[in-house]
């Protein structure tokens, strides 16, 4: 709290990732300068496939000093994020994972033949989805997000899952403001 009894943020910077840093911004101090951060995310476009573990490392070894972390990710990366989010951990990081899914991806509702578009690759897959797959996936999403879950609650790092059908500015305000993050 500041002395005026309002909530004051030190932004240290903010970057984005994909198969290393990009998009850093220096930090920058105060509550009012939010709108400033959704700009940046706001215009952000997936760009090919990234790989998590190493930009956590090498935003760790960049900062000289830490703080709170906020990570957006589908965290769909196959080399996984372990690593990365110890890399930080070890540099006493404050972290808290938002983990962006799609509605469809966290509840999948179609069946029949479909052709799926990996989005930031463009990679297309023709499958058939009857129930018993249909079945199988939800199960393997669901293990997946408990798994990362269940990883952040043992290290002591902020987990939220945020559904696309939610607009994310309400997600934001609604839910990470009554959490640890923005006391």
């Amino acid at each position: 709290k500041s002395r005026n009894g309002g909530n004051r943020f030190t932004y240290r910077n903010k970057s984005t990732w994909h198969k290393r840093l990009f998009g850093y911004h220096p930090g920058f101090r105060g509550k009012r300068r939010y709108s400033e951060i959704i700009d940046f995310l706001r215009v952000l476009e997936p760009d090919g496939r990234t790989h998590i573990n190493a930009c956590m490392g090498e935003y760790a070894s960049s900062c000289k000093n830490s703080g709170i972390i906020v990570i957006l990710s589908d965290l769909l990366d196959g080399k996984g994020l372990q690593d990365g989010l110890m890399s930080l951990t070890s540099r006493n990081f404050d972290i808290h994972l938002v983990q962006i899914l799609d509605h469809e991806e966290i509840f999948w509702s179609k069946t029949g033949n479909l052709l799926l578009t990996e989005l930031e690759t463009g990679e297309t897959k023709q499958i058939f989805m009857d129930r018993s797959l249909l079945g199988l996936y939800r199960k393997k999403v669901s293990t997946f997000i408990s798994g990362i879950k269940g990883f952040c609650r043992n290290y002591g790092i902020g987990f939220y899952l945020h559904d696309t059908g939610i607009p994310f500015e309400d997600f934001l305000i609604e839910y990470l403001t009554r959490g640890t993050i923005f006391r």
